[in-house]
């Protein structure tokens, strides 16, 4: 089989036949994996814009996870490619809200999800998110503009469904909004090219606010959460 991509926990290969093998590391847990199996076949069933999931399967030891193939490119590079920012985020919104629409409690909860990656980390961040409300809306958990592939017609598709959980609308607009700010990093010896693009992305930051009908301060005591728990992934 032909590699066509690699992350740091799977390689993607050409399987043939329209279909792609997601083939996990060496040694990755496989009740992960099935966790990710679980999550997309629930996913195809509510008819969402997501690549067909045909089966989990073993390779050399490895575990891996059949899709659908979907030629193309990332959100991220249409938008490059094409001067479409603006039209970029609208799609991205659309596609999430699609997704926001549904409601599911076969899905891990949020709080359960976040509480497994601090464990006992942050006692205190812990009591903060058990003051938060529950809910049954679907979270993609990980949605940014490199899980979104658009193929030649125009037809984008949502991959990655390792973080897919319940709970409601903001903590899945507020781990999204996380993921676009960048990185934090302080404006200081910036090229003048590195400040275009972070203007450029805070413009379409707004943009996507707008479009979702909310405002940072709604998310405030999610992002506190979800910063803690980020710093807990990379450990």
């Amino acid at each position: 089989m032909k590699l066509i991509g690699k992350g740091n926990t799977a390689e993607v290969y050409d399987a043939g036949e329209e279909k792609i093998l997601k083939l996990f590391v060496k040694g990755y847990p496989k009740f992960a994996v099935e966790h990710e199996y679980k999550n997309a076949r629930i996913m195809q069933s509510f008819h969402l814009p997501v690549p067909a999931c045909f089966e989990m399967t073993e390779v050399d030891n490895r575990y891996g996870i059949v899709y659908e193939k979907v030629s193309g490119y990332d959100l991220y590079e249409y938008m490059i490619k094409n001067n479409a920012g603006e039209k970029g985020i609208e799609i991205f919104y659309n596609l999430q809200n699609q997704i926001l629409n549904c409601k599911c409690n076969e899905f891990m909860s949020y709080k359960d999800f976040i509480k497994m990656i601090i464990g006992d980390k942050s006692p205190e961040t812990i009591k903060k998110l058990d003051k938060l409300p529950d809910g049954e809306n679907i979270c993609h958990g990980d949605f940014h503009l490199w899980n979104i592939l658009i193929d030649d017609i125009g037809k984008a598709k949502v991959i990655d469904f390792m973080n897919v959980c319940r709970g409601p609308k903001l903590y899945d607009i507020a781990r999204t909004f996380h993921l676009l700010q960048g990185d934090g990093s302080s404006d200081e010896g910036k090229s003048e090219e590195e400040m275009a693009i972070i203007r450029q992305r805070e413009k379409l930051l707004d943009k996507y606010l707008v479009l979702h009908g909310v405002k940072k301060e709604e998310l405030q005591s999610y992002l506190d959460i979800i910063e803690v728990c980020h710093k807990c992934e990379m450990l």
